[in-house]
């Protein structure tokens, strides 16, 4: 297995366990306290591995390397935010989190088509069942 696609698994396993363990949270906590928690926990960790490996790790960034991260930390509170507003408004985990992944499959497929990713009729295809899936259970909400 490639590496690229070992890490992006592990970061799939902790996106489905994040949208349960946000679902089971929602009905004991505040849409603005739980970012708060979990991102601070992020940091922390951050942290952690940083200060563990400072004198082995060279941080390299750029303003716009920063600018694009400032960008992805609204759409991680967003996540966060409305998240825990569609659990506590009893929105099943098996609905949303389905729901959720598609919309983050197709956002992330058509912003990667517009900036250049190769359009196949298999991706095409994939995309589309994945995006149906999301809509029948969009549907099984109302």
């Amino acid at each position: 297995m490639p590496r690229g696609v070992m890490f992006v698994s592990i970061a799939a396993l902790a996106g489905g366990t994040w949208a349960v363990l946000v679902s089971r949270a929602s009905r004991e906590m505040s849409p603005v306290l739980g970012p708060i928690i979990a991102e601070t926990t992020g940091v922390i960790i951050a942290l952690v591995l940083l200060t563990s490996r400072f004198r082995e790790t060279t941080l390299e960034y750029s303003t716009r390397g920063i600018t694009l991260l400032l960008l992805a930390g609204v759409c991680v509170f967003s996540v966060d935010y409305f998240s825990l507003r569609a659990y506590g408004a009893h929105l099943p985990v098996s609905v949303g989190a389905p729901v959720f992944m598609g919309g983050v499959i197709l956002t992330a497929t058509v912003i990667g088509f517009l900036l250049g990713d190769a359009i196949t009729v298999k991706k095409l295809a994939g995309i589309s069942l994945i995006v149906a899936g999301a809509a029948i259970l969009a549907s099984l909400s109302q």
